[in-house]
């Protein structure tokens, strides 16, 4: 009984199947990292966005209610173009030391939090801004000092800040969106790249009633 190999034919064909099989294998293995990739990207912005309203809600409860302001703005090279600009009084100096006088806050600087598109990472981006010392307008409860942010400037009582300055405390966002009733600041911040979108409400009324 006579033995016969594989003709030319059936070697490309064999070949071809096998190399549809490694292919279709690597695509899945591919896809399957890449999504744990993403999905390893989204919890560690969910987690820097839960230590960011932590370190807000102490920043604006050190802050007087009628010393936070909240400015709507347009920026048309985020994902999402409403945004807003938040703003409060804080009693904190460049030590980082709380100063208090006949038991009251003296205030030493204004602090500001605003959304900017990073064109070089392409994403929107959360950073905080210091003005200090604080001017007048912002300590004075009865002044309601005007708040602009343009594409490269946010100018709040005359005084003029870099929107690439400050620091950068989140990344990877759509907009940040607050706004201010009574003794409470409501926050509504989406990240980029998920249909995430988280609410959340902070009470000023633990650490902020009676200020100033």
């Amino acid at each position: 009984m006579s033995r016969r190999g594989m003709t030319l034919l059936e070697v490309v064909i064999a070949a071809a199947i096998l190399a549809v099989v490694f292919a279709v294998a690597y695509a899945l293995v591919a896809s399957a990292g890449s999504l744990s990739h993403s999905e390893l990207s989204l919890r560690d912005r969910q987690f820097r966005l839960h230590e960011f309203e932590d370190r807000l809600a102490a920043e604006l409860r050190e802050s007087s209610p009628p010393l936070i302001r909240a400015t709507g703005f347009t920026d048309g090279s985020m994902p999402s173009a409403n945004q807003t600009v938040l703003v409060f009084a804080s009693a904190r100096d460049g030590s980082n030391l709380f100063r208090v006088q006949n038991a009251a806050p003296q205030w030493q600087r204004v602090v500001l939090y605003a959304a900017r598109w990073d064109a070089t990472l392409k994403t929107g981006e959360l950073r905080r801004y210091v003005l200090s010392p604080a001017p007048a307008a912002f300590t004075d409860p009865a002044q309601t000092p005007s708040v602009t942010v343009d594409a490269t400037t946010i100018t709040a009582g005359g005084s003029s800040i870099p929107r690439t300055g400050g620091e950068r405390v989140l990344l990877g966002m759509d907009y940040f969106r607050a706004t201010i009733g009574g003794t409470t600041v409501s926050l509504d911040v989406a990240l980029q790249g998920s249909s995430i979108a988280k609410q959340t409400s902070i009470n000023l009324q633990t650490g902020a009633t009676g200020r100033n």
